[in-house]
């Protein structure tokens, strides 16, 4: 039992490294194409405002006009296929309130405290699970506060992100298209706290029945 934890938790920590290094790694060769495509001060400007967004056709029917607003060029035949949408990498202004700026910002330091300290709290937990001190009090305190800090984490994301959405929604559209926010929410880490949570409440169960047949015996 205890070597198939240590296994779970050796991916789960594999898994974790490596969204952090591919995130950071795509995210360094982003900045770097970018520090070198701009040339200009109009350039400056084009890449301080990138926004990602997501679209959906206006009248998602059966007829291939309405549901493939547009067409795109295949380089592999030479003719126009039809095509529809959804997300895109546009540059547009699109200031921000003093507030909303202030959200944002503060946020993404909050969201970073939260990521150390989810990681740090699931570390302890496999430090235990490899003592084999698991099923005690002070792990299901850390599974709440892990569910909680994830739990966070997506609240904030989701508050940052619909604050930005709304401001390029004020500036910004598209014809045939509606901006949607359904594709830029990542619900990963609400389930992910949702299940830790409930994993900890089923410690928490299980050690008061445990404690109830102590006081009988």
């Amino acid at each position: 039992m205890k070597t198939k934890l240590n296994i779970l938790c050796v991916l789960v920590l594999l898994a974790l490294s490596y969204s952090i290094v591919t995130t950071g790694y795509y995210f360094l060769l982003g900045a770097q194409a970018g520090i070198a495509s701009v040339d200009s001060q109009q350039e400056m400007e084009r890449m301080s405002n990138l926004k990602y967004i997501s679209v959906i056709p206006d009248n998602l029917t059966a007829e291939e006009k309405c549901l493939f607003p547009d067409s795109i060029l295949n380089a592999k035949s030479g003719t126009y296929v039809p095509v529809a949408y959804s997300n895109l990498l546009v540059s547009v202004h699109a200031p921000q309130s003093v507030a909303s700026a202030l959200v944002v910002g503060l946020s993404g330091f909050v969201l970073v405290g939260l990521g150390i300290w989810a990681f740090v709290l699931f570390i302890r937990l496999i430090v235990d699970v490899n003592r084999s001190n698991i099923f005690n009090w002070k792990n299901v305190r850390r599974l709440r506060k892990l569910g909680i800090a994830l739990l966070l984490l997506f609240g904030l994301s989701l508050l940052s992100d619909y604050l930005q959405f709304c401001n390029v929604k004020e500036v910004f559209a598209i014809q045939h298209y509606s901006l949607d926010m359904s594709e830029m929410v990542d619900i990963t880490n609400l389930i992910l706290g949702l299940s830790v949570l409930i994993v900890g409440e089923v410690f928490a169960v299980g050690l008061r029945m445990q404690e109830e047949q102590d006081l009988t015996i």
